[in-house]
């Protein structure tokens, strides 16, 4: 090859990276981490190589991150590629592939370009000679010449401007890119090279070979890995006042809890929770979750396979939590093999295992509700009626514990059993009062006396009870009400004549 590079004067930005960044927040809450790639940035720009690995959950902000490091490299003069090993299911080197067909498509012709094309590097760009191509580079000297190839070509760009490399999504990369990543991350050559790289840790088996090899990649020489954790509530604030979502600050102090508290800080999900807010749909007062959230969440569910999509929906129906077993008995599911859901869902980040063998939780808040509300309206309502029941057989009713879930199930079920509903309303409301809850214990009288009324109950002593208990609930919140409701119920037990109750 000839020593000069392919000339990238013109060479913008890759487009998935512009395309990470076009969004309409900012990116918050990332200070240490875009602080540690702009240092690793300014070391190698000085002379050197070194690997950054970023590890996240789906959602979690791993491409947006990397998207603003490499805006900055290149803003900074610095030549960008990328690739995707999630885009190409696996084929083989189809990061670096997309890596040098961005460089080829924007390059100057000339020689170089046309030495780029002829050596083994050619094969992999568009249009080159795809006989004998990257499927049979898997052993030996082909795949040699093909590694070392890379690396010439790389270090020639690197000795006109600083290099950084993105390969994104390494868990859906086969064992021929992930080896080539690894000959670039442990190279000798000198080359001003950052090699960042991206990966979901839940999209690889324990047992998979490529999950050794990814943490090989954390010992390669100047290699550091960074773990994306959630966004806390300050930060999802931010993001709730850059989208105008609200203007006084308690509004926007809870519109982001409210998002944290449904997303647990999953970036994706609660900055879309927190754009919905911004067109209207009130983050803290949700009716609905945004459709490209249900959108996306269906599909991470469905990739799972029909039986584990419709397993997680039918748990969807019980809440955020959910025992297998109970799921499986009202839903006439195979024990088994809603177990095997479980426990896919479990791999993929859906939900995670309670400790003590407490059941199941969804690992975001959204994600039950999401599923929950893609079932048919009917669907739902009858899966409700048969949760209900199948608690009921299994003596939950008798646990003033399970009067709230009992409640919800009844009042949601199609057709709806108002007076089950607001007699589980009644218990939940005075189990609450014993744990000195008030707000709590007001909210479940208030819903029975509503179910009661929908129903034309008469104004009976048991309509007189939930006065009372209401009436005790608001001592501590609104003495005004709770006393005009004490009243109330003080003139019904004069008419009743129950003396008992008027004491009370």
């Amino acid at each position: 090859m000839a020593e000069a590079a392919v000339s990238t004067s013109s060479v913008p930005l890759p487009g998935p990276l512009s395309s990470a960044r076009d969004r309409p927040w900012p990116i918050v809450g990332r200070d240490g981490e875009l602080s540690a790639l702009a240092s690793a940035w300014e070391r190698i720009a000085a002379g050197g190589r070194e690997t950054v690995l970023i590890a996240g959950d789906p959602g979690a902000g791993k491409s947006r991150l990397v998207a603003e490091a490499g805006a900055t490299a290149h803003a900074a003069g610095g030549l960008v590629l990328y690739g995707s090993g999630e885009e190409t299911a696996g084929a083989p080197y189809a990061p670096f592939v997309a890596a040098l067909a961005h460089l080829a498509r924007h390059a100057a012709p000339g020689p170089p370009l046309e030495e780029l094309r002829a050596s083994p590097l050619g094969r992999l760009l568009p249009g080159g000679d795809v006989a004998g191509g990257p499927a049979d580079w898997g052993l030996g000297d082909d795949r040699g010449r093909l590694f070392a190839a890379t690396v010439e070509q790389l270090e020639r760009q690197a000795e006109h401007r600083p290099l950084m490399l993105v390969v994104d999504d390494l868990h859906g990369c086969g064992m021929s890119t992930l080896l080539l990543v690894e000959h670039l991350a442990r190279t000798d050559a000198a080359l001003r090279l950052l090699l960042v790289a991206t990966y979901r840790p839940t999209d690889l088996d324990p047992d998979d070979e490529r999950a050794g090899l990814i943490a090989g990649l954390r010992s390669a020489p100047g290699a550091q890995h960074i773990e994306l954790g959630a966004l806390d509530a300050p930060a999802l604030r931010d993001i709730a006042a850059s989208l105008g979502v609200a203007d006084e600050p308690a509004a926007l102090d809870a519109i982001a809890a409210s998002a944290e508290r449904e997303s647990a800080g999953n970036a994706l999900f609660a900055c879309e929770l927190l754009r919905a807010a911004g067109e209207g749909a009130g983050a803290d007062t949700p009716t609905k979750a945004p459709r490209s959230l249900r959108m996306l969440i269906g599909a991470r569910a469905h990739a799972l396979g029909r039986d584990a999509h419709e397993h997680l929906s039918a748990a969807a129906v019980c809440g955020r939590t959910f025992d297998a077993r109970t799921v499986a008995d009202a839903f006439g599911a195979d024990p088994a093999a809603l177990a095997e859901s479980a426990g896919r869902a479990e791999h993929a980040g859906l939900v995670a295992e309670l400790p003590d063998g407490g059941g199941w939780t969804f690992t975001h808040a959204i994600v039950a509700r999401c599923l929950y509300e893609e079932l048919h309206p009917v669907t739902r309502g009858r899966l409700h009626r048969r949760l209900a029941e199948t608690l009921e057989a299994a003596g939950a009713g008798e646990s003033a514990d399970r009067a709230g879930e009992l409640a919800l199930h009844w009042r949601r079920a199609d057709p709806p059993d108002d007076g089950r509903a607001a007699r589980y309303c009644a218990v939940a409301g005075a189990a609450a009062l014993d744990r000195y809850d008030h707000g709590v214990a007001a909210g479940w009288f208030e819903q029975a006396l509503e179910l009661r009324d929908r129903g034309g109950g008469a104004p009976d002593a048991g309509r007189c009870d939930l006065l009372i208990g209401l009436g005790k609930a608001l001592r501590f919140a609104d003495q005004e009400r709770s006393r005009e409701v004490l009243l109330e119920a003080s003139r019904l037990a004069d008419a009743l004549d129950d003396v008992d109750r008027l004491v009370e």
